[in-house]
């Protein structure tokens, strides 16, 4: 009989901490970008209140442009964006966005926006762009590096997410990037 009783405790042990398991995945699983949900149907975050307008087809399958008066609708935002695009895929689902935040001192809301991400992802790729000229650069038998179009950027990853932030000098301020993409959603046609 107590045997019984033990392997039933054993049992229901084994239980909730299945249930714990399951829970914790799922959180990570369904957190998304702004808020929202992974994998999550463009009717449902319309659902949400929020416009998405501009449809237009690309690499990532479908990309829609939320309303700029729906920014503060989002379940989570950083309330200084100029531009939102959400990337449904080829299958309707959430699985890249784009964040654009424009600001004259760009470095500081870098700086932020990397400490912020750095908290969640560990970092696996930065770079700053070198100011100095080309003939400084041939001088010292060096190419002048380059961080593709940025002065600074970022790539953090943890499983199938990759986040992105990058720096952009613009002819009268910088603009700051944040790309959040899960790769498990992608599938190409």
């Amino acid at each position: 009989m107590r045997s019984c009783i033990r392997l039933q405790g054993v049992l229901w042990t084994l239980f909730l901490c299945g249930l714990s398991i399951a829970s914790s995945l799922n959180a990570q699983v369904s957190d998304g970008p702004l808020g929202l949900s992974w994998g999550m149907p463009k009717e449902a975050v319309e659902r949400l209140g929020i416009r998405l307008c501009c449809r237009q087809v690309g690499t990532w399958g479908t990309r829609y442009t939320v309303a700029r008066q729906d920014f503060n609708k989002m379940p989570r935002s950083f309330g200084d964006e100029e531009k939102i695009y959400l990337y449904f895929g080829n299958k309707n689902k959430l699985l890249r966005a784009y964040v654009a935040i424009p600001k004259d001192d760009g470095w500081n809301r870098y700086k932020q926006l990397n400490a912020l991400v750095r908290e969640a992802y560990p970092l696996v790729k930065a770079c700053t762009r070198h100011t100095y000229s080309k003939y400084e650069a041939l001088e010292r038998g060096k190419s002048e590096e380059t961080c593709k179009e940025y002065e600074a950027y970022s790539e953090y990853a943890s499983n199938a997410i990759e986040v992105f932030v990058g720096l952009a000098k613009q002819p009268t301020d910088y603009v700051v990037s944040l790309i959040e993409f899960n790769r498990r959603l992608h599938t190409r046609k």
